[in-house]
């Protein structure tokens, strides 16, 4: 707004542009620091390395630096606990549900890089009783199958639906399952069965949804598999939703068409 003061305009921007996380990663930065100064901004502004964050990072210092040296001066902790407090009310003000794009690929201003990875495993870590995670293809994602073992080992229901080399008729050369084996029966493997599948072209229909609910209540949607390329390299976009009514009736959607039989337990297939 006109005639803010720098500073306070800086910690706004950056409160309601970058994610939680970043927020918080940001307060903890600044918080590590006294009074403005070359080696104070440098680790500042790279303490997450992406384009926006930077771009926020450096605009806090430079108005730190421009008025934080008044009488008395403003302390790093004091700038840091502005930082947390706007991120809070943003949240407050946005309501029960908040909704983030997450972006995978080249950067711009707009749109903070974060990796599928990172946020798939947020959503993973994060589930405390009931977990559903829905792709077509899975491989080389070691740390999703760490997080999700540490999830089956808190109890927590987790349950895969996958596409498979069989019920894909071919359009899949790998089960998705393989990339899980590790994970025993851990947790719970689900398939669309192929003679299920009703294709308006004549064709075969395939399970090409990718999501990812914790709990009901965080729910992840994406346009990437569960691959090394999709989890860190490829131009990937998505949301994730917390709170509301979304991920719950995400959740109760895939529950239905298992409970109708739409989804199948994977051993339980006639092979």
């Amino acid at each position: 707004m006109p005639g803010d003061d720098p500073l306070v305009a800086a910690v706004r921007r950056a409160a309601t542009e970058l994610p939680s996380g970043q927020l918080r990663k940001l307060a903890d930065a600044i918080a590590k620091h006294g009074q403005p100064s070359a080696l104070a901004r440098h680790g500042i502004v790279n303490a997450v390395p992406t384009a926006v964050f930077r771009h926020h990072a450096a605009a806090i210092c430079e108005a730190w630096i421009r008025t934080g040296t008044g009488d008395p001066p403003m302390i790093g902790r004091g700038i840091a606990l502005s930082v947390r407090a706007a991120a809070d009310a943003v949240l407050d003000v946005r309501g029960e549900q908040h909704v983030s794009v997450v972006w995978t690929g080249p950067a711009s201003y707009e749109v903070p890089v974060r990796a599928t990875s990172a946020v798939l495993a947020e959503v993973i870590e994060e589930a405390r009783k009931s977990l559903i995670v829905v792709s077509f293809a899975a491989y080389r994602v070691v740390a999703v199958v760490d997080a999700l073992r540490a999830a089956a080992e808190r109890g927590v229901e987790v349950r895969l639906v996958l596409e498979s080399v069989i019920e894909s008729k071919g359009k899949l050369s790998h089960d998705a399952k393989a990339a899980f084996d590790a994970l025993g029966s851990t947790v719970s493997f689900y398939v669309w069965p192929a003679e299920l599948r009703v294709s308006q072209g004549g064709g075969h229909a395939a399970m090409h949804a990718k999501c990812a609910v914790a709990d009901r209540r965080k729910a992840f949607v994406t346009s990437a598999n569960l691959t090394g390329a999709a989890m860190t390299d490829n131009m990937e976009l998505g949301l994730v939703i917390r709170g509301g009514d979304v991920p719950k009736r995400i959740a109760n959607h895939f529950e239905a068409l298992i409970g109708t039989g739409v989804l199948k337990v994977l051993a339980e297939l006639d092979r």
